[in-house]
């Protein structure tokens, strides 16, 4: 602030302010910005080798010139100066960068070991802590650094390589492939020459950063230091902590290789043994992140399943010691999700105290409700089906949904994946979704499929979501909504893009729109789209159809029954017992009157299958058969009613006779 400050500067040397800068980032002080603003004038002053005037520390020009900077620092000087600001969360300012800079450029060359791992850590720090995106170019610093580790690489200590491999995999995952090429080889080279690892951090960061730099994983070196890592891993897996089984586990899944039965068994003993000491959070992001890797569950799948199995129960014990009053809805949903991932579904017990615990986070505070987890709390519950779901937790999840929505304005449902995901989930569960959620999740799809943003798989998860909710309305005789009807038409509008059989799922559904202005032309289309594609249909589609038909008033089910009848009467000899069934009492209800061939076809086939039906389905088609006969002699005009009775009377009329 003052000539008077300035002098008293440059009494101190470089060495001390170091040296004081350093005691303070080990002794865990941060001190003001104020106080770094002032150390670096006093350190770029005090070197005793910068002719700066005293007007240029002023606030207005608190970064330095590149003229005034010297660089003749000593390496070690250089990586305390950086560690520190590192530990400190300080961002330099650029006259410190260059000076900085230019010291180790002209000292690399007598570089340590520990001050080249200091170096490349706190640029690692600092570039994680600034969340700026990733180094893609390797300038003339890091290629000098390169040239120094690769000298000092033998002679580091198991600490200081692993210091290294993180922070170079950190900032230059994404650099060019012979960079990184050159890194590893000198680290493979390093890594060879060890006989033991006894630090379990050590080992974690190697593999994560080996997973993260690796691009050649049929390389020779690279099997070669996989298998050396796999022996120091089992020689020291006990000592391995929770993050650390977490981050070795995530970095194994990500390579996509084989891992070796032993390795897997030493992994799950010692998560087994840390689950004590770590939080569910904790342990659930363990265990999700070995579910989530295919690899490694395929691994257990075909070999050792004890394993997988001894992981569950751990993690059921752990979960079941889980107060509800203190669950998240996060925890909730990861658990379940790693269940499914593991395709082992927990136990009774388990998924009574997981519904209690919704019950108690969807009564609680509204505000730590997440659309997130709620989905994947619902579509992991659906692939691991469960024998039994709670009436209670449909309408609690319903409304949970409803509450997250409305506050994040509809954010989440708005991509067609994760509005595909509740539809699915509600299908594979079967739950009706209250009328509100039904109402927005329609309209959303609707926008979707019109607008051209679903894809064919993508339309017949909505066609099934449809068909279950609008045959949950016939059962029910209910009508369907506006937004159900908009999206039955969008649907509609695409059916070029649906298979084959959505014309089938359609026209079991269609019968809930009765009422609807669009009801008649819709009956129409789908009944034209079955009539072209009746040549391909079989005996359960077939009794499908004709049942169906029912719900529907005769005067557009009888467009079908032309081509049906042809169809039906080429599979009724192989049709089986239900299908035949259906048929009939189908025929019967819809009160058609089938052709002669038809009938004796059908006579036929059911004396084959009359072992298959009990006797009060033997009478009751018996009685179809019945009616088919006096229907065919109606139509040939008797004269009266009473020569009818007279000429069907008697025993006569039953087809066992």
């Amino acid at each position: 602030k003052g000539d008077a400050h300035s002098r008293q500067a440059e009494c101190l040397t470089w060495l001390s302010l170091v040296n004081m800068l350093h005691g303070l980032a080990s002794l865990r002080i941060y001190p003001s910005r104020g106080f770094q603003w002032a150390w670096e004038r006093a350190a770029l002053l005090g070197s005793g080798r910068l002719a700066l005037r005293a007007n240029a520390f002023s606030r207005a020009s608190r970064h330095c010139t590149e003229e005034c900077l010297a660089a003749s620092f000593d390496a070690q000087a250089v990586a305390n100066v950086a560690w520190a600001y590192a530990t400190m969360y300080w961002r330099p300012s650029r006259a410190l960068v260059l000076a900085l800079t230019r010291s180790f450029l002209h000292t690399c060359g007598n570089a340590k070991a520990q001050e080249l791992a200091n170096i490349i850590w706190a640029v690692a720090r600092l570039q994680e802590s600034s969340k700026r995106p990733r180094r893609r170019g390797v300038g003339i610093v890091a290629n000098a650094w390169l040239d120094a580790f690769e000298r000092e690489a033998p002679r580091m200590s198991e600490q200081q390589l692993s210091i290294t491999l993180w922070s170079f995999a950190t900032l230059y995952a994404d650099a060019d492939v012979n960079t990184r090429a050159r890194f590893l080889r000198i680290c493979y080279s390093a890594f060879g020459e060890r006989k033991a690892w006894n630090g379990s951090q050590a080992l974690s960061n190697a593999l994560w950063a080996v997973s993260q730099l690796e691009i050649n994983r049929g390389a020779l070196e690279f099997v070669t230091f996989l298998q050396r890592w796999y022996a120091h891993f089992e020689q020291v897996s006990p000592r391995f902590r929770g993050a650390e089984l977490t981050s070795t586990i995530r970095a194994l899944g990500s390579m996509q290789v084989t891992v070796p039965n032993s390795v897997m068994r030493k992994w799950c003993a010692a998560m087994k043994a840390r689950l004590p000491e770590m939080d569910l959070a904790e342990v659930l992001s363990s265990v999700s992140a070995f579910a989530a890797s295919r690899t490694l569950s395929e691994c257990l799948n075909l070999s050792d399943s004890s394993s997988k199995h001894l992981i569950l129960e751990a993690l059921e014990q752990r979960f079941c010691a889980l107060h509800a009053f203190s669950a998240r809805i996060e925890d909730l949903a990861q658990f379940v999700w790693v269940c499914s991932q593991l395709r082992i579904a927990p136990s009774d017990a388990v998924l009574r105290h997981w519904f209690l615990c919704f019950s108690h986070v969807s009564r609680g505070d509204a505000q730590r409700l997440r659309s997130k987890p709620l989905v994947l709390a619902l579509h992991a519950l659906a692939h691991l089906s469960p024998a039994y779901v709670p009436a209670v937790f449909q309408s609690e999840w319903c409304a949970a949904l409803m509450q997250s929505t409305e506050r994040a304005g509809e954010r989440y449902l708005l991509s067609v994946e994760r509005l595909l995901c509740v539809t699915w989930s509600l299908h594979k569960l079967d739950m009706i979704a209250e009328p509100r959620l039904e109402s927005r999740i329609s309209e959303i799809a609707a926008k979707h499929v019109s607008k051209g943003r679903a894809t064919r798989k993508e339309l017949v998860v909505v066609l099934d979501w449809l068909t279950h909710v609008l045959r949950s309305r016939l059962r029910e005789h209910q009508l369907a909504s506006f937004e159900i009807v908009s999206l039955f038409i969008a649907l509609c509008a695409r059916y070029d893009e649906l298979p084959a059989m959505a014309a089938l799922q359609l026209w079991c559904c269609v019968g809930a729109l009765r009422g609807a202005a669009v009801y008649d032309s819709m009956v129409a289309q789908i009944a034209n789209w079955l009539s072209a594609g009746m040549a391909s249909r079989d005996g359960p589609e077939l009794a499908l159809i004709i049942r169906m038909s029912v719900s529907i008033s005769s005067k557009e089910s009888a467009r079908l029954y032309a081509a049906w009848c042809a169809r039906v009467e080429e599979v009724l000899p192989i049709m089986g017992a239900d299908e035949l069934r259906a048929v009939l009492e189908s025929i019967d209800a819809l009160e058609l009157t089938p052709r002669k061939e038809f009938i004796s076809v059908a006579r036929a086939r059911f004396s084959q299958l009359l072992l298959c039906y009990s006797d009060d389905i033997v009478l009751k088609l018996s009685r179809v058969f019945q009616h088919y006969r006096m229907r065919r002699l109606r139509a040939q005009a008797l004269p009266s009613r009473v020569h009818l009775d007279v000429k069907l009377g008697g025993s006569s009329l039953t087809p066992f006779s």
